[in-house]
């Protein structure tokens, strides 16, 4: 529980079968509330057409550098 609590805290996420994907549409739920509408619009357009159709598939925990540069 410490380490869970402890990696909350630096933002690090523990579930080990998180998708790209997953988080990111777990982290746009998140940020609705505090983005003006056009703003999370934008934001939401960006991961579904360009994001997650590119790095969705990864797990989070195995997306790299290398990924993001090919």
């Amino acid at each position: 529980m410490t380490r869970v609590l402890d990696g909350e805290l630096r933002g690090v996420y523990e579930d080990r079968r998180t998708t790209v994907a997953d988080y990111l549409r777990e982290w746009l739920a998140a940020k609705k509330l505090e983005l003006a509408p056009n703003t999370y619009a934008g934001y939401e357009a960006c991961v579904e057409r360009d994001l997650i159709p590119a790095f969705g598939r990864y797990l989070l925990l195995d997306l790299r550098p290398k990924h993001i540069d090919a």
